[in-house]
């Protein structure tokens, strides 16, 4: 009987540890998303990027936070950007609608 034998701090513990990886992952997939959408990278520092965090995950991942953390965090609460700032960064759409 497994679990007759487990006491209620392994639970605890198994719970927690569990708890860390599922945010990690989460954390890991935010991270490739950002570096993948990240208008400010060039196709090589993307690429440096992905390779760091497959071949050193939680330092390649700890790393790209403080680097670019900032822009994660202005990216995630701002959205869009305003028309000044796609004009400023290159992100301009040249399809427009007729009126």
């Amino acid at each position: 009987m497994l679990l007759a034998e487990f006491g209620t701090g392994q639970v605890f513990w198994s719970v927690l540890w569990l708890s860390l990886f599922v945010l990690y992952v989460f954390l890991v997939m935010m991270v490739f998303g950002e570096v993948i959408q990240a208008p400010y990278l060039s196709g090589a520092a993307k690429a440096i990027w992905m390779v760091g965090i497959i071949i050193l995950p939680f330092l390649g991942v700890l790393i790209f936070l403080i680097a670019h953390g900032g822009d994660l965090h202005r990216r995630s609460q701002g959205g869009f950007l305003t028309e000044d700032e796609a004009y400023a960064t290159g992100q301009v759409s040249y399809f427009t609608e007729d009126p």
